[in-house]
């Protein structure tokens, strides 16, 4: 099967709209990476991934390794500290929108 689960990111044909240099920020959280998204990120010009688990792995999949980077997940220190949360915390309290899918 070809079509496995992930959205390659970024899209295909953004050359058409003038990107001349194409990073790629991803994560896939198994073992493996499925040869698809492998073939797709191989193709870019730098993967960020956030850690060095995922690094092995893009590059064990056939990414070559000198396109790969660290970028560890970011965190809000102001929005994202324990010491001031007092009660549970809602995305519609951000004012935030979640969208999936395709086009997202």
């Amino acid at each position: 099967q070809t079509e496995l689960p992930g959205v390659p990111c970024p899209t295909q044909g953004m050359e058409a709209h003038g990107v001349a240099y194409r990073i790629g920020r991803s994560m896939f959280e198994t073992e493996t990476l499925p040869a698809h998204l492998a073939a797709h990120h191989a193709g870019l010009d730098e993967v960020w991934v956030p850690s060095e688990f995922g690094l092995r792995q893009f590059a064990e999949a056939g990414v070559p390794h000198d396109k790969l980077r660290i970028l560890p997940q970011a965190i809000n220190t102001s929005v994202f500290d324990p010491a001031a949360v007092t009660a549970p915390r809602t995305i519609k309290q951000y004012g935030a929108v979640l969208v999936l899918g395709p086009g997202s």
